[in-house]
Order: C-alpha cells, then sequence, then structure tokens
C-alpha cells in the first residue's frame, strides 16, 4: 500500500512539474495570447407598412400582417414571419407601396449581418366551394427601394444583402436600426384582388472577429474584395 501511494505521489510530482516547463517554455517563447470581447450577436428583422390615413395623417400598421394560409380540407394558420402583401388595392394600409423593412441590431460585440429576401406571389381561387392557393410566377422581382448605399447587393451571387460596416447596439437593451427597405420606385400597377404578395427573411449574423472567414466561408468582402 505504501508503495503505490509513493507512485502515486511520484506521478502527481511528475505531472505539476510538467505543466510549469511548458508554461515556462511559452514564456520563454515570447508567445502571447490575443484578447478577444466576447459578447452576444443578435439581430432582428423589422417589417411594416407605413400609409397615410383618410386624413392625410402618417400611421404605421404593425400587427396582423403575418400571411393567413387557408389550404383545402385544412384548418387555417399564420404562417409567422411571413408578410402578406396587398397588389391590388392601393388603398389597403398593407399595399405594396406601403411595406417596410429595417434591421435592429442588439449585439454587444462588433457584428456582420447579411439578409436574404424571399418573394412568391399567390393566386387564391374558389373551386367546388372551396378556397385554393397556388404559387405562381412573376417576370421579375418587386422593384422596391432598397437602401444600396450601405447594403449590397449580392443576390446574383449567393441571395444575400450584405450590410457593408461592422455594427453593434447603441447600448444595453437599445437596438441600433438600419433600413433595408424605404419604399417602392414608381407607382405599383395593381393587378387582380385574386393576387397577393408573400415575403418572408432569412437573416445571419456573425461576429466581426473571424465571424464571416469561418461561418460565411467568405475570405473576402463580397463588395470590394477587400479584407474584413
Amino acid at each position: 500500500m505504501t508503495k503505490i501511494i509513493k507512485i502515486a505521489i511520484s506521478f502527481v510530482l511528475l505531472t505539476t512539474i510538467a505543466v510549469i516547463s511548458i508554461a515556462g517554455w511559452l514564456s520563454s517563447q515570447g508567445i502571447e495570447e490575443e484578447e478577444v470581447t466576447l459578447g452576444a450577436v443578435s439581430v432582428n428583422v423589422e417589417a411594416y407598412f407605413s400609409y397615410l390615413d383618410e386624413f392625410g395623417m402618417p400611421q404605421e400598421k404593425r400587427t396582423d400582417i403575418f400571411y393567413i394560409a387557408d389550404p383545402v380540407d385544412e384548418t387555417p394558420f399564420t404562417k409567422v414571419g411571413i408578410y402578406k402583401i396587398n397588389v391590388s388595392l392601393p388603398t389597403d394600409p398593407q399595399f405594396i407601396e406601403n411595406f417596410r423593412v429595417n434591421v435592429e441590431v442588439f449585439s454587444s460585440v462588433e457584428t456582420y449581418f447579411r439578409i436574404a429576401i424571399y418573394e412568391q406571389m399567390t393566386l387564391t381561387y374558389i373551386s367546388n366551394g372551396k378556397k385554393v392557393e397556388v404559387a405562381t410566377t412573376q417576370p421579375s422581382l418587386s422593384q422596391f427601394a432598397y437602401n444600396t448605399t450601405e447594403f449590397y447587393d449580392n443576390r446574383d451571387n449567393d441571395g444575400y444583402f450584405y450590410f457593408k460596416n461592422k455594427i453593434l447596439r447603441q447600448g444595453p437593451g437599445v437596438a441600433t436600426k438600419k433600413t433595408l427597405i424605404s419604399g417602392y420606385i414608381g407607382n405599383y400597377n395593381a393587378i387582380s384582388e385574386r393576387y397577393s404578395l408573400q415575403m418572408g427573411f432569412i437573416i445571419d449574423a456573425v461576429q466581426a472577429i473571424d465571424g464571416p472567414q469561418i461561418n460565411w466561408g467568405l475570405p473576402n468582402r463580397p463588395w470590394d474584395d477587400g479584407a474584413w
């Protein structure tokens, strides 16, 4: 028993000496550790409708704006995160020209983010007394007024808009907001009320330090091919 205890003590001592030796070797080599600030990366899409009421006063519609699906022989359900946009009635608060999109950044560390936008025209009709919804094609993407000063449109390559600068929140619980869609270019040519547009988003954010390279696989910035 005594011999076993001595062996165990010797092993502990040898381990301790090894750790001290490694630490001393690292110090002698002048190796330094980079200090990295740890924090949370958090972003959110803020979509709503901005319009003038019957008295010409500015109003906003932020509730009850998600798309409600009503499939045949199924219970209607709300597509949370999918926005229903009216393309036939200009007086509707949810008319396409009134659509607005901001990105809220709550990150406590410097962040890069990108956002993909998906739109789908939907045709609704009645067949045998039941409502039927089908996806339809559209000749081109909607001409929203995108903020191409601060965002880079890389949709032809990977489907995303990239915010071109590092960004973080204004303060604890206070988001920094950046506008992506501020309206519509020109006047929209209204079409049949049987159609509506569905809009959805995918937003992806990473810490500025090594995030785009590691998480997105992008060694360089898409907008100028420079280093992040």
